[in-house]
């Protein structure tokens, strides 16, 4: 038998408590909240958890109601809130 055929990967208590937490875009590597102060991630119960997923439908859903508004209101909206600019305008998806 070849040396790593029968690979078993071998996790450190910190490993395995990353496997245990949620799919969420804020979680660092460390296994803590990144937007909030709190000390240990609060995994479901969490009002901010959101997975890539649901932040790319949630982008999708803010540039489509952004452009079906008259020019006008996208004006205002960007000169208040985005400098003037427009990033829900912008093709390659990037704010």
């Amino acid at each position: 038998m070849k040396m790593g055929e029968n690979f078993i990967p071998v996790f450190s208590e910190s490993n395995r408590k990353m496997l245990d937490m949620p799919d969420c875009i804020y979680l660092t590597e460390r296994c803590r909240c990144g937007i909030l102060n709190v000390k240990e991630c609060l995994r479901d119960q969490c009002t901010f958890l959101q997975s890539r997923r649901k932040r790319e439908e949630s982008q999708l859903q803010w540039r489509s109601r952004l452009n079906r508004m008259g020019e006008e209101q996208q004006a205002k909206i960007a000169a208040v809130y985005y400098g003037g600019k427009t990033p829900w305008k912008d093709p390659g998806g990037k704010e």
